[in-house]
């Protein structure tokens, strides 16, 4: 699950409690909510993936983090990333230094990356 399917879920649940909560005098509100918030979820992702510039204008793009095994501070500070956190992963991801790394990508669900140099 992406942030995306989240808020989501989260718009959901909010817009049905109502309804099921007894806080509402018919819960038909509450399903029209839910049925136009899926709608539209539905056809934005039919059509992201019928037309890319929809993709391009709603789908988040891998940002860059590592190049040429210097970490790329703008992007990791604007995704709150620490350094220790980074290294962490990339010695989950079997290298010891950041200078074996070429580049490493934030990818949109998340995971990190890498793209190691070829020897």
């Amino acid at each position: 699950m992406n942030a995306s399917d989240i808020i989501l879920v989260v718009m959901i649940s909010e817009a049905a409690s109502p309804g099921l909560g007894g806080e509402a005098s018919s819960i038909f509100g509450s399903l029209v909510v839910v049925a136009t918030i899926l709608f539209w979820a539905v056809l934005l992702g039919m059509g992201s993936y019928c037309w890319t510039w929809l993709d391009n204008l709603t789908a988040p793009r891998p940002r860059p983090l590592i190049r040429d095994g210097e970490i790329v501070h703008k992007t990791a500070r604007r995704e709150l990333l620490a350094k220790d956190e980074i290294l962490s992963q990339l010695r989950v991801n079997g290298f010891q230094e950041l200078s074996e790394v070429k580049s490493a990508y934030l990818e949109p669900s998340g995971q990190i990356s890498f793209v190691p140099y070829e020897n």
